[in-house]
């Protein structure tokens, strides 16, 4: 079922994620709905993914550890799954790693 968010619905949205997302939100919003470069993405990305290739420092807003773990990773390989092939191959090599 398709839905029509409507303009100015969308647009309070838009003002709602400016003022107090993440700016990793941020960085997903703008790229899926302004034309936002998905370098962006990935570089807001990249203070969530520890050098072991997984992620955590709350990449999964519920979890706080800053340990990579297999949900926080899952969570945010699931959120980048819309974006392949546009992700560079290190992405992907990174956290296949850490699994």
């Amino acid at each position: 079922m398709k839905m029509n968010l409507g303009r100015q619905n969308f647009d309070r949205a838009a003002q709602f994620l400016e003022s107090g997302a993440r700016p990793l939100e941020q960085a997903l919003f703008r790229f899926h709905f302004a034309g936002g470069a998905m370098d962006n993405v990935l570089r807001e990305l990249s203070p969530y993914q520890n050098s072991d290739g997984g992620f955590g420092h709350g990449s999964e807003p519920d979890l706080r550890t800053p340990d990579s773990s297999a949900i926080a990773t899952a969570q945010t390989v699931s959120a980048m799954c819309g974006f392949f092939p546009s992700v560079p191959v290190t992405f992907p090599q990174r956290y296949t790693t850490w699994l």
